[in-house]
């Protein structure tokens, strides 16, 4: 595997979350790329819906979640 090159910046990032979390570096680097493939997917899987709605089917679903997530 080749090494990967890593901007100071984000470097001082993972050392600090991985000296907060009592973790390693690489620990660090494997959960953050876990948590954004994980993320990825989601987003993947919800933009297979998109164009599927019209403007008002899509605002009258907005408003339902929207009003869903007040309510409780």
């Amino acid at each position: 595997m080749q090494y990967l090159i890593i901007k100071s910046e984000i470097r001082a990032l993972i050392n600090a979350l991985a000296k907060e979390l009592l973790i390693s570096e690489d620990e660090v680097i494997k959960i953050a790329v876990t948590e954004y493939a994980q993320k990825y997917r989601s987003t993947k899987d919800i933009l297979s819906y998109a164009g599927i709605l019209n403007n008002d089917e899509a605002d009258e679903m907005l408003y339902n979640i929207n009003n869903s997530r007040i309510d409780k």
